[in-house]
Parts: C-alpha cells; structure tokens; sequence
C-alpha cells in the first residue's frame, strides 16, 4: 500500500510539472516577448519616419486595417499607402503621448501571439475640415508568428475608442444658414484639384454635411468608404464611372451605398457646361 502511494505521488507530481512545462512553453519565452515589443515599437520608425525595411517588420502577406477603415494587403500596397502618409502635413501634424502607450503580449503558441497596444494621438489635423482632431485613442491588435527565428507582423487592425456622450452632452443641432464667401475651403492632400468645406457633422464619427468644389475635368480616382454618400449637384455635371449617360445634373441627387461602391469603386468626373 506505501509503495503504490509513493508511485501515485510521483505520478502527480510528474503530471504536474509536464503540465507546468506546457503552460509555460505556451506562454512564450521572455526574450520573445521583448523581441515583439520591440517589433512593435520599430513601425511606427518604418512607416511614419521611413527608416528600416518593411521585410523586418511584417509580413509579405500582411493583412492591415487602419481606424478609418481602409485595408491593404501585402507589403507593397502597404509601402505605397504610408509613402503618401509620410507627405501629409495633416497626419504628421498629431504625435503619440509616450506616457500612454501600453502594450500587451499573449501568447497563443510558442510561435505566434497576439499584442494589443493603446496610444493617445494628439494634435493631428482634419483633412476636411482644416480643425485639429480631438485626442485619439487608439487601439491596435496585432498577430504576429515567429518565422525562421524572426518575428513578424502577420496581421493588424487599428481602431479608435468611441467617445461617448451622456445625455447632457447630447444637443441637437440647429439649422444655420452660412455665405459661401464666409465658409473656407481646404484642398484635398491626395487630389488637387478639389477643395472642401465641412458643414455640420463629423464624417468620422457619424453623418455629416460637407461642400465640394471641383475643377473642370477633375477625376476622383476608385475608392471606397463605409458610410452611404449623398450627393447633389449645384453646379456643373457630374459622371460616374466616365459615362456620360445620365450625367447628374443641378438639382440631381444619387446615393452612392456602402456596398456599391466596394463592389464598382465608382469613378466620378465633373465638368461645366457649355
């Protein structure tokens, strides 16, 4: 009876340390876990500042979502999105607060884990609207795997905390009639060839109301958004997709859905009449 206690107590004990092992090879080695932080916190020197190579950061078949909705796949249309980005005045106007990024590791496999980073971006500019955007904060969740010895960027989707409004804070928005000559026009960084006014709303966050002025012949090129678009035609014609069948014309009103223009990523021309 001694002897079969003893065999069953080292059984357990067995047991218990294979499980411990299994537990702790699950988790990840610590010097793993440095090397993702610091995989990390080298993107922003790769993307923002161009420094580096985006083959020792991610992936070649990275899948990459920003807070604004705009996905991109592989490294190379990832390299021509942030060669814009790095241009933009707008964007470059906002910096992260150090003190408040946080980083979490968790290990799925010893050979892929998933990170969740937080940051506060102030100062960054509205495009539209020419104001400074009130303080993001960002969420990130970012999978990486371990290949050959090297960790990289599988996958990464960013998002923006919603701010949300209790009830006093709530107020409805009055009509207001406003002079074209009083409202300011910002032209687009991507297409010189338009300027917008933002009027009531905030088209990040929600519906909103925004005027637009284009050159003759100037060309949108594809794209596509996640809200529904609204657009009437004060002056001018305007095509989609080129054709000149059906041109919306002053007091002509189209509704471009989510879902149409992911699927036909609508081409959109103006010009004056005769």
């Amino acid at each position: 009876m001694e002897t079969q206690l003893r065999r069953s107590g080292w059984l357990t004990l067995a047991a218990v340390l294979v499980a411990s092992l299994a537990w702790g090879q699950s988790r990840g080695k610590s010097e793993d876990e440095s090397a993702i932080k610091a995989l990390v916190e080298s993107q922003n020197r790769v993307l923002v500042q161009g420094i580096g190579n985006l083959a020792d950061v991610f992936a070649a078949d990275v899948d990459w979502t920003n807070a604004w909705g705009r996905r991109l796949h592989g490294r190379e249309e990832l390299s021509q999105f942030w060669e814009h980005g790095r241009q933009d005045p707008n964007y470059l106007a906002g910096k992260v607060t150090p003190e408040s990024v946080k980083t979490d590791v968790r290990f799925v496999r010893p050979d892929v884990a998933v990170i969740h980073t937080y940051a506060e971006r102030v100062g960054q500019i509205d495009s539209i609207t020419g104001k400074v955007i009130p303080t993001r904060k960002v969420h990130s969740q970012i999978v990486v795997s371990k290949e050959d010895g090297k960790w990289l960027i599988q996958s990464e989707l960013i998002m923006d905390e919603k701010q949300h409004e209790g009830p006093s804070q709530q107020i409805a928005e009055e009509g207001a009639v406003r002079k074209l000559s009083e409202l300011q026009f910002h032209q687009g960084h991507d297409l010189t060839c338009l300027a917008g006014a933002h009027e009531t709303g905030d088209s990040k966050q929600g519906a909103s109301v925004s005027l637009v002025k284009f050159d003759p012949g100037c060309i949108i090129p594809w794209h596509w958004h996640t809200p529904n678009e609204n657009v009437m035609v004060v002056d001018g014609a305007l095509y989609r997709n080129g054709k000149t069948t059906h041109p919306l014309s002053p007091s002509a009103e189209i509704l471009f859905t989510s879902r149409l223009t992911k699927l036909i990523r609508q081409r959109v021309s103006v010009t004056r009449p005769a």
